[in-house]
């Protein structure tokens, strides 16, 4: 039922009740009506909220020139926000880790993901390391690739599900985290042997027809380029396309973090130390999600604190500011 149906429902049911008991005056019906309107508002509206290239900055940093806010901070400021996963959908297009990390700091970064309720996080060049195989064949953490495997003796292991699920109102949003097969180019001999990257548009393509529920609005998280952003936002109309390149340096003065590339809209923080937060404000449509906003949020290391439940996690890993 949507919108218009389920409030013409309250008001003929507040209707009936009128006829029968005369001491509920016309004012209180127009009040629980108004009441009814709201909740039917805020249950169909909410944020996409998305980061990407974390690079290892658990805690605040300099990083080059640059005082970098850290993970431990990021928690706080979705709280100064209201931010919160019972509403909202967070998701990261990945490169989390930094060149050299342990298997005890990706354990502390993709276990901070999953304590601040990520849905999905998704894998950039620097997270393909021998070292963090033992985490994702835990297969514990919001970790999510639809086309990036972990080649075996005789076949290969997925990481995570290809695609996950959120629901919101009546209609079901797909999320779907993808690689670019180009940053194998970018490996060592040692590591193409361990990791397969398969296409794109084939990965899409097989999802698409295999799944059993269909969805309504999709996210397409892409660790890749511009222009690979662009061509598969172009694939599908319910398609919400939001990526995530560290080669990708073009200067960007549009705090609302979307591209027009050809007519077609791709979403990004253009952020390469973690530090930026992308939001989406979506509404329910009769089709699905359409996008009424967007901006583009740089947080601010001086007016945060670290989040306690974040340096607890560290503390377990056994992980100190470097």
């Amino acid at each position: 039922m949507d919108r218009q149906g389920c409030l013409s429902y309250h008001l003929n049911f507040l209707t009936l009740i009128a006829l029968f008991n005369p001491i509920m005056k016309a004012k209180h019906i127009l009040i629980l009506l108004l009441l009814l309107s709201f909740s039917q508002i805020q249950a169909e509206d909410f944020r996409i909220v998305y980061s990407s290239s974390l690079t290892g900055n658990l805690y605040s940093c300099i990083c080059g020139l640059k005082l970098s806010v850290g993970l431990a901070k990021r928690e706080n400021f979705f709280r100064q926000r209201g931010i919160s996963p019972s509403k909202d959908i967070l998701v990261d297009t990945g490169n989390s880790l930094d060149v050299r990390s342990s298997k005890n700091k990706a354990e502390a970064i993709f276990h901070s993901f999953q304590k601040m309720g990520y849905v999905s996080v998704g894998f950039g060049i620097n997270d393909l390391q021998e070292e963090i195989i033992p985490v994702v064949e835990l297969d514990r953490y919001p970790l999510q690739s639809a086309n990036v495997f972990i080649k075996n003796f005789f076949s290969s292991t997925k990481i995570g599900k290809p695609i996950k699920y959120a629901k919101k109102g009546n209609k079901n949003i797909g999320i779907i985290s993808l690689t670019s097969p180009t940053i194998q180019y970018t490996l060592s001999g040692d590591l193409k042997k361990k990791f397969i990257i398969k296409s794109i548009d084939s990965t899409i393509r097989d999802i698409l027809s295999s799944q059993e529920i269909n969805a309504d609005t999709y996210i397409i998280l892409l660790h890749g380029t511009t222009e690979e952003a662009a061509r598969l936002a172009s694939m599908d109309k319910k398609f919400i396309v939001i990526y995530g390149d560290e080669a990708n340096k073009k200067p960007v003065t549009n705090k609302s973090g979307f591209l027009d590339v050809n007519g077609i809209r791709v979403y990004s923080t253009f952020d390469l130390l973690g530090d930026k937060i992308g939001i989406l404000n979506l509404t329910e449509t009769d089709k699905g999600f359409a996008i009424k906003s967007s901006e583009v949020i740089e947080m601010n290391v001086d007016k945060l604190s670290d989040s306690e439940d974040i340096l607890s996690v560290m503390r377990q890993y056994g992980i100190k500011p470097e």
